[in-house]
């Protein structure tokens, strides 16, 4: 995972104007790089829950964290009788088409939802 260090912001021109689209980049690497750690927060958090999420949660914790980290899904369905890798395969695939920054939002959100 592509994780920006803390002192490219100072880096970084103050006036760029001249860049095209609507971000400033500074502001735009500062999201990413809060987005980060927000992500590496709720890592450590989801292994503390008081208590067990339930199996439909997991999926969805599973799912979104293979989403943040790795992005698409590139491997076959597995076969067989292996319930569990299907079941856990078709958590990540549901999450084609997602970006891996909206998949850690999605598992900052679902952490912080079981957490309270």
């Amino acid at each position: 995972m592509l994780e920006p260090k803390k002192d490219l912001i100072l880096k970084l021109p103050i006036d760029n104007r001249n860049l095209k689209g609507h971000y400033r980049w500074p502001f735009f690497i500062k999201i990413i790089m809060d987005i980060n750690e927000s992500f590496k927060s709720a890592l450590e958090r989801v292994q503390s829950l008081d208590t067990r999420p339930s199996n439909e949660n997991l999926l969805k914790i599973y799912g979104l964290y293979k989403q943040a980290t790795e992005g698409e899904i590139k491997e076959d369905r597995p076969g067989g009788f292996d319930f569990k890798a299907i079941v856990k395969y078709d958590s990540w695939a549901s999450l084609r088409g997602m970006s891996k920054e909206d998949a850690m939002k999605s598992y900052i959100d679902l952490v912080d939802l079981l957490s309270k």
